[in-house]
């Protein structure tokens, strides 16, 4: 279901309009990103920060050795059971974050910076 993935993109784009205005901005298989802060020094290398909003599954033949359901996410005894809810999520989040500040303040960087958000589509239907 993509819905949700359609969503994000849609969230990525309102909550962060200077980095989707501001920086090249390239998408590739509808939901990965991939954005290019240009430096003001060409002569540097580039670096690159990446993240991935997709919840990896759990291989089926593995679930026997899962003590609670791995995408319940539940309470149980104080402890939180479950994966896949947040993932790698909070680092796109993150680096939107930093990102969007920095060019409200008029940050250039020296190097130009790659921003990655990738989406996995193999299970997209």
């Amino acid at each position: 279901d993509s819905i949700q993935f359609d969503r994000f993109n849609v969230f990525l784009k309102t909550n962060y309009p200077l980095s989707d205005s501001l920086l090249d901005h390239k998408v590739f298989n509808t939901y990965s990103h991939l954005f290019l802060w240009e430096g003001s020094d060409q002569g540097l290398k580039p670096v690159i920060f990446l993240a991935h909003s997709d919840v990896v599954p759990v291989i089926e033949e593995n679930r026997v050795y899962w003590k609670e359901d791995p995408f319940g996410g539940h309470i149980k005894n104080d402890t939180i059971w479950g994966r896949g809810c947040v993932d790698d999520k909070i680092g796109v989040i993150g680096l939107m974050e930093s990102v969007e500040h920095l060019l409200k303040e008029g940050f250039q960087p020296k190097r130009d910076i790659y921003i990655s958000k990738c989406t996995s589509n193999w299970f997209i239907k």
